[in-house]
């Protein structure tokens, strides 16, 4: 199985589009994002959209919570529709799968209730407690925009990087992870 993987979109609809077409090109069968879909761009409805068209199978990030939070506390909904925001609502914080016999786990920052950043050279410890009795052979992330796919006992940790490509820290990237074999592509989303 391939698994698109695309995370941290900040709703820049362009950028989607074309990692989509990246994705397309190397036969992906299905998609899944790491959360972050809106805040900092003007195109969270369209992103929104595509996603669902797409079927894409995602989680909340923080931006995506943060943005429901203003709508319902502060009636800000930041330029996207209600529709949009009941359907941020509902994402969920973790989802797991089972594909190719691999158990897969997906999160925005961390799994199993860590809120924490993960970079390749730093797994906070939390986590690393967490990952001790994992269930998962692979747990999908965002969050800190950069790609990794580092290994912690038993499980692989991946991310994609960021979609999005407008700040110094963004790798606009999205990736491809082969399945049953674990093996990650980073794509750049440069032209």
């Amino acid at each position: 199985m391939r698994l698109g993987l695309v995370s941290d979109i900040h709703a820049s609809y362009g950028s989607l589009v074309r990692a989509f077409d990246l994705l397309a090109e190397r036969g992906v069968d299905r998609v899944a994002c790491m959360g972050d879909i809106v805040q900092h761009g003007a195109d969270g409805d369209a992103v929104i959209r595509l996603l669902r068209e797409h079927w894409v199978i995602c989680v909340q990030g923080n931006h995506d919570a943060n943005a429901v939070r203003r709508a319902r506390e502060e009636g800000d909904r930041d330029g996207l529709s209600a529709d949009s925001i009941e359907w941020l609502a509902q994402l969920p914080a973790e989802r797991s799968y089972e594909w190719e016999g691999v158990r897969v786990a997906i999160a925005h920052a961390a799994p199993y209730g860590v809120d924490a950043y993960v970079w390749p050279d730093d797994i906070p410890k939390r986590l690393k407690r967490a990952l001790r009795a994992a269930e998962h052979d692979v747990i999908l992330l965002g969050h800190t925009h950069v790609p990794m796919k580092v290994a912690y006992h038993d499980t692989w940790l991946v991310n994609p990087g960021s979609v999005r490509g407008t700040r110094a820290r963004d790798s606009h990237s999205c990736g491809v992870l082969d399945l049953p074999a674990i093996e990650l592509e980073v794509i750049a989303l440069q032209a």
